[in-house]
């Protein structure tokens, strides 16, 4: 059985406040690169939750908008595994496919790889070392799987987790939202407000 790298950390309360500072981060990032940026979690003791006819769905981390596009993100701080893969809960993403096809939204996994950045307690946010890749994307295919353990409302649980190559994610630097800038006469939409048929920037 794998460990995730994030249970090197005993401590839940440091943990939360570690990705809480990095989803700060990437909202900071989004918004100097001309997007609206939305944080859904934040202040939040328990996940925030979207309802559906299916029941509850955890909402992503943020959601950032750009020239009409609306994208949500869940926003991880996490480094490879010595097998050179990152991993994720499945029970998770199944939860983000959900919400990906419920709102007609693209929702994206983007990591802080803390290896690239020089260790799991670095402060500094370079664009260089985010990487990224659509959800639906990987739940569609994945290169290993195995029970793991994890945190499960608050507690430490063994569930399934996922693997991927982290070649397979693509540089966060080279997305349209962080290398372009905005048109100044065109209005950026809502991000709270999804619209009906938006296009997709996040294909790959």
């Amino acid at each position: 059985m794998r460990t995730p790298q994030g249970m090197r950390c005993r401590d839940l309360k440091s943990d939360r406040r570690k990705g809480q500072f990095w989803q700060d981060q990437f909202v900071a990032m989004a918004r100097s690169h001309g997007c609206v940026a939305e944080d859904k979690q934040k202040g939040k003791e328990s996940s925030a939750v979207a309802v559906s006819c299916d029941g509850g769905l955890i909402l992503p981390d943020a959601q950032v908008s750009k020239l009409g596009v609306t994208v949500a993100v869940e926003v991880k701080h996490k480094d490879p595994t010595r097998h050179g893969q990152y991993g994720y809960e499945e029970y998770r993403l199944l939860d983000l496919v959900r919400y990906a096809n419920a709102t007609g939204m693209q929702v994206i996994l983007a990591i802080h790889d803390h290896k690239l950045a020089g260790g799991r307690d670095v402060t500094h946010n370079r664009l260089r070392d985010w990487r990224w890749m659509d959800v639906t994307e990987m739940e569609k295919q994945h290169d290993y799987a195995a029970p793991g353990f994890t945190y499960f409302q608050g507690k430490p649980v063994v569930r399934r987790i996922r693997y991927w190559d982290a070649l397979r994610f693509a540089p966060l630097a080279d997305h349209p939202f962080f290398r372009d800038q905005p048109k100044r006469d065109v209005r950026l939409r809502d991000p709270s407000r999804p619209a009906g048929g938006q296009g997709m920037l996040f294909l790959r």
